[in-house]
């Protein structure tokens, strides 16, 4: 497996505590030193991969140059080396790009530290008696005796309450995530950071791309380097393939690089989500074997946590039983890597609001770009274009504000109240287009889903779309190119035009899990009461148990937000009690492999 700990200090006793630490983590753990000088240790994993940046500090994980090959780096360049030097390791962002984390070692200047904006390599950070620690996973902090599994209630309120702002706060007691783009320093006075990489350069009106065809060209262009670069070492690869357009992009992109690919898909038993007509229709416009997994309710109870605990409760349950099958079959096809368009809609530009008509008002005024954007919007969402007309009037005037999602209805009052952490982006800058806001509010809250990707012990998890150099390029695409000719993620649409097959091209829907999470519903109604009736949840006053049972009453049919916000509170149930289990490596659910079903 990949994984690091890093441990920094500032004196002399803290140097002790690093340095027997640091050999009980090589001697039972079997880590390896990537740096060691004389105030900061980072040791890994064998399988990890890093790079020295000269002698003053180590990039973890994979690298890539910013020109138009987009080669991975095997060693850093001197000119790289002195410009990170005098930036502490903020030139980077610039320099390179990739799934990595940066730490930097100088005489007489904190220690720095840099995550990338993908997020592609996690960071927690805890203190450890005189230590600065940083670590991969919680579980690994638990395993290595780094990490007491304390929770933080305050941090569980907000997680449930509002989860939609991915802040950096966990929760677990004492720790804290380095969310992606950070710039961290640590030294004597304590821990400080900035937002070193900022979405808002990109999204500034006057960096907006003016042409729509360079802006078609720049997509393609783009997206296939990326993938490209992301694929270049990983032999044949699974792809995650839905039959939507976001995954049809990726194969596309894999195929066009030349690699090997072999592709999967789920079906429910539910009709409405079998998407086998349309993955084939990729898989045959690129030549590769299609497997289809039945995505099977699980016998056991649908919430218990996985293998291994993350920062936070774990998430929905389609994404663990995806993992489970992925990594069955990623296994049994000995692939080399995992690929998927997550992150697709938001990085793409897939609002669901009158948002890009709004922002061609605000860019252009009331001219012929704004007629465009709201006839585009009506044949998009199906209404006249007087209701697209006079809602892109309402959010141009009153622009958007973020806030979380609406709390559970399941919570209880104290819960509700609790006050949510602000993400370092937001409020957005003045002058900022309502699209280019819904858009880095959507990406903001995407990096939840970045936590314990289980697949990942296999093989590493590849997501091209939300690459940083494809999220700072969609920055710069004004938000109403993005629906023009009443689609979609059209820019894209339209960079693929020749290649994608004309259902998917012109396809509308998606498909529909209600069926698979109304079964899961019907078979463990009484478990789910069961499970949160007394437990730790209720017992710290965060549950308004009255909604619950009224909710999940034998005759009380399923309603898809409450089955979602019901699953969210009993995984966190979960959670919190194996958390004293956290010391033991968690294994892989037994159940795991007969709930493979092969449906060639």
């Amino acid at each position: 497996m990949a994984g690091y700990i890093a441990l920094a200090w500032h004196d002399e006793f803290g140097r002790h505590e690093g340095e027997q630490f640091a050999t009980n983590l090589r001697h039972r753990h079997h880590l390896v030193a990537a740096l060691e000088t004389d105030r900061l240790i980072v040791l890994v994993h064998r399988q990890q991969q890093y790079l020295a940046i000269g002698k003053a500090g180590v990039i973890i994980g994979e690298v890539f140059t910013r020109d138009d090959n987009a080669a991975p780096v095997d060693a850093i360049s001197p000119g790289i080396v002195e410009r990170a030097k005098r930036t502490s390791g903020a030139s980077l962002l610039t320099d390179l790009w990739g799934d990595y984390l940066a730490f930097l070692d100088q005489p007489d200047q904190p220690i720095a530290l840099l995550r990338d904006p993908g997020g592609g390599i996690a960071c927690y950070t805890s203190p450890w008696g005189r230590l600065r620690t940083f670590f991969s996973s919680a579980q690994l902090a638990f395993e290595t005796g780094l990490l007491a599994p304390v929770v933080d209630w305050i941090g569980v309120s907000q997680h449930l309450a509002h989860g939609t702002f991915h802040t950096s706060r966990t929760c677990l007691s004492e720790v804290r995530e380095v969310l992606p783009g950070t710039h961290c320093r640590v030294a004597e006075g304590g821990l400080t950071h900035d937002t070193a990489w900022n979405p808002w350069r990109f999204a500034d009106p006057k960096a907006q791309i003016r042409d729509r065809g360079v802006a078609v060209e720049l997509m393609r262009a783009e997206l296939l380097r990326t993938a490209r670069a992301l694929s270049h070492a990983d032999g044949p690869t699974l792809l995650e393939l839905s039959g939507g357009l976001d995954s049809s992009l990726v194969g596309l992109s894999l195929h066009h690089a030349g690699r090997s690919v072999e592709c999967l898909t789920l079906v429910t038993l539910d009709p409405g989500a079998d998407e086998r007509r349309y993955a084939q229709l990729l898989a045959d416009a690129i030549g590769a074997p299609l497997h289809a997994a039945a995505l099977l309710p699980p016998e056991d109870d649908p919430t218990l946590p996985g293998r291994s605990l993350s920062a936070r409760p774990a998430g929905h349950i389609l994404s663990r039983i995806a993992d489970e099958l992925f990594e069955h079959y990623g296994r049994a096809l000995d692939v080399k890597g995992y690929f998927g368009g997550g992150g697709g809609d938001y990085v793409l530009c897939y609002l669901g609001t009158s948002a890009p008509a709004a922002d061609a008002l605000r860019a252009h005024g009331p001219g012929r770009t704004f007629r465009q954007a709201v006839v585009d919007l009506a044949a998009l969402y199906r209404c006249t274009i007087w209701k697209a007309g006079r809602l892109a009037l309402v959010k141009a005037w009153r622009g958007v504000h973020p806030s979380p999602a609406s709390p559970s209805r399941f919570l209880s009052r104290a819960a509700i109240a609790t006050e949510p952490d602000l993400h370092p982006w937001f409020p957005p800058p003045d002058g900022a287009w309502p699209g280019k806001v819904e858009q880095i509010i959507a990406i903001a809250a995407g990096y939840e889903n970045l936590d314990a990707r289980g697949r990942a012990v296999h093989a590493p998890t590849r997501q091209p779309l939300t690459a940083q150099p494809m999220i700072e390029l969609c920055l710069t695409i004004p938000s109403w190119m993005s629906i023009a000719g009443g689609r979609n993620r059209a820019v894209a649409r339209d960079a693929f035009g020749h290649d994608l097959p004309k259902e998917i091209l012109n396809r509308r829907t998606k498909g529909d899990f209600s069926g698979f999470n109304a079964d899961v519903f019907g078979r463990n109604r009484a478990l789910l009461l069961k499970t949160l009736e007394g437990g730790e949840l209720d017992g710290h006053g965060l549950l308004d148990l009255d909604a619950i049972r009224s909710y999940l009453a034998p005759d009380r049919p399923m309603m898809e937000a409450g089955f979602a916000e019901i699953l969210k509170l009993a995984s966190a149930e979960h959670w919190v009690r194996a958390l004293g289990d956290a010391g033991q490596p968690h294994q892989l659910r037994e159940d795991a492999p007969s709930a493979v079903a092969s449906l060639r």
